[in-house]
């Protein structure tokens, strides 16, 4: 045993920088075990220690050293054969590691059964290169301790050649999980928004590269949406930063659960955020990302005893059309997201352009041109979705939803063409077309019904359509050169943004309907700017309540509460109400006992053409439909 000490004595020597082994045992062992003072372990002191130490049995001297060294020692052979067997082991094994010492001396597989699958070949690589090169063996791998759960440990041997090749380490195991704790939090501190826990400037610039150069390999695209936040500094000015603090994490929580796995949202400062949507084969998937986050963002946020309200405008530039460079991208993206907030927020618009196609990502005049022989050639298509009652259970209503059936791709999404329609100067057109073909659909459906219940269908006109030249003159004409057409027969919706700023000629045309007799409706209520004011203003005869607040209701108090104050606000108010959305007999259930008027879901049918609709209505005259029901008294 006499030569086992300047090996260990060797071996500490070395790792005195990280671990301060050699203070530990010169203040500590010879304090407790020896009668001189205290002296630092070096080349010289070592001999009085051997001679100190002469009088005890061997093991007793392995005793007094393993119980001052800060981790377990250990001597481990390996033999021609490279079969490696635990000579010995410290009793501080068992509370290291959770291997009894004994077990492992008897196999050592006991030990080194618990390291991780991902970690034990390195360790193993390691031990065959020190036994090679008798290089020191120096390994941190992770283990799973039987009552401790994952732990970190760092190995440290020192090796020799001994009689019949064999090779035999001195060394020590301890644990480092507080020091890769630590590393770990100075790494994500370093890569990471302190505030929300997303990645920051750092970390989304390197994931964007990354994306970068792998789009270039496999020849697809990806896009970055720049987030900035609507409304977000009356909020801080308001409630102060706190709240703002806790409103932000929530949006960040939000937006997360929107994306894909192996999408990014990031925050770089404020209230402005970046999305890196990686591997697009086509703008599809960008543009549902972007609408799902508008979507999720324009939820009030419960934070203490305030409701917060907010929208986004959102800027997306794409790779390589737009730029081809995280820097150029996150510029062109920015700069994109300014005009969304110029053009009236809450939207998402396309650098450079304001829209783009969604089945590729080329220019949009292919798309123009195409849409243009649409509407020669009447592709464009009108879909009706029924609206219920609750009262009776019947189909009353039904809202007037545009399709393009184009010839080679199919049915086009309307969130891809109608931007692109509203650019080119196409809206116009097609919502005239749309708007006949509600006319004739509604003459058709009461003149099969016979309870003198007027039945309508609800259109919507976007702002670009009230401002055109000839505003609203061609629905007046064709309505007056309609036989048996009514404006009562029809329902016009409009967002909040169009009354926005008392704009003269939208509230001239919208009044000019009215008096016509056609019913005028709040589309998407409470997403929007703070809505309560326009319904005392103007003269709005319904409220369609908006699906994100009517997905939750059941299982969210907060949304069931939004909408009860919703639906008891309107009624006191003279005001009807729809609610969009409805999917779940639960969620319909909670809407008639809060006495709303009307539902509109897929609980009760989905958009359909106007054969199809005309025969699901008169069905349902006789018979309402199964999942319509009245009003619970």
């Amino acid at each position: 045993m006499r030569t086992i000490w300047p090996k260990w004595r060797n071996l500490f020597g070395r790792v005195a920088v990280e671990s301060n082994v050699i203070s530990s045992i010169s203040h500590v062992a010879v304090n407790r075990s020896f009668s001189h003072s205290a002296q630092p372990v070096t080349s010289e002191c070592a001999p009085p220690l051997k001679n100190d130490l002469e009088h005890l049995p061997s093991q007793d001297r392995l005793s007094r050293l393993a119980d001052v060294v800060p981790g377990a020692l250990f001597i481990l052979q390996r033999s021609q054969n490279g079969h490696l067997s635990m000579h010995w082991a410290a009793d501080k094994l068992i509370d290291i590691t959770g291997c009894w010492p004994e077990d492992a001396q008897q196999e050592l597989t006991a030990l080194t059964s618990l390291i991780y699958p991902d970690d034990v070949k390195a360790w193993q690589h390691a031990g065959t290169e020190s036994a090679h090169t008798l290089l020191p063996w120096h390994s941190e791998f992770r283990l799973a301790h039987p009552l401790r759960g994952q732990i970190w440990l760092e190995w440290r041997a020192t090796p020799s050649r001994e009689p019949h090749a064999h090779v035999v380490w001195h060394g020590f195991l301890h644990d480092i999980s507080a020091r890769k704790q630590h590393e770990h939090q100075l790494k994500f501190m370093a890569n990471h928004d302190t505030l929300t826990g997303l990645p920051n400037r750092i970390l989304l610039t390197d994931r964007m590269q990354q994306a970068i150069n792998q789009s270039h390999r496999l020849a697809n695209h990806l896009a970055v949406l720049f987030i900035d936040l609507d409304g977000f500094k009356p909020v801080n000015d308001q409630y102060g930063h706190e709240i703002g603090d806790l409103t932000l994490v929530e949006i960040a929580k939000r937006m997360s659960r929107m994306l894909r796995a192996g999408d990014t949202v990031a925050r770089i400062g404020g209230d402005e955020f970046v999305i890196l949507l990686p591997g697009l084969a086509n703008t599809e998937e960008c543009e549902a990302s972007s609408q799902r986050l508008l979507k999720a963002i324009s939820e009030p946020v419960n934070v203490g005893e305030h409701l917060v309200m907010l929208s986004a405008s959102i800027g997306i530039a794409l790779y390589p059309s737009d730029a081809d460079s995280a820097d150029s991208l996150l510029r062109c993206a920015d700069e994109a997201m300014y005009t969304a907030k110029h053009n009236g927020r809450n939207q998402f618009i396309y650098f450079g352009n304001e829209t783009r196609p969604s089945s590729n990502i080329n220019s949009s005049s292919h798309i123009v041109h195409d849409l243009r022989q649409a509407l020669q050639q009447e592709q464009i298509e009108v879909f009706y979705q029924p609206i219920i009652n609750f009262a009776t259970g019947q189909v009353h209503k039904a809202e007037a939803l545009v399709r393009w059936k184009h010839p080679q791709r199919g049915y086009i999404s309307p969130a891809e063409f109608i931007p692109i329609a509203e650019e080119a100067g196409l809206i116009h057109t097609i919502g005239n077309q749309v708007f006949q073909k509600a006319v004739q659909t509604t003459l058709e459906w009461n003149r099969t019904c016979t309870d003198g219940i007027l039945r309508c269908i609800s259109v919507n006109r976007s702002p670009r359509e009230f401002h055109s030249p000839d505003g609203i003159d061609h629905w007046i004409a064709h309505l007056h050169n309609t036989p048996e057409a009514s404006a009562s027969m029809l329902l016009l919706e409009i967002t909040e943004g169009m009354l926005l700023n008392n704009r003269p000629k939208i509230l001239a045309q919208l009044a000019q309907l009215r008096a016509m007799g056609m019913k005028i409706a709040l589309d998407d209520f409470g997403t929007g700017y703070s809505s309560l004011s326009y319904l005392k203003k103007f003269d709005i005869d319904y409220i369609k309540i908006d699906k994100s607040f009517v997905l939750d209701i059941v299982d969210d108090p907060a949304d069931r509460a939004i909408v009860e104050s919703i639906i008891a606000m309107a009624r006191r108010l003279g005001i009807k109400l729809i609610a969009e959305g409805v999917e779940t007999q639960a969620q319909a259930d909670l809407l008639a006992a809060a006495q709303c008027d009307y539902a509109q879901g897929y609980l009760y049918a989905r958009p359909m053409p106007q054969c199809e609709f005309l025969a699901f209505v008169l069905a349902s005259e006789k018979s309402p439909p199964p999942s319509a029901r009245p009003a619970l008294p």
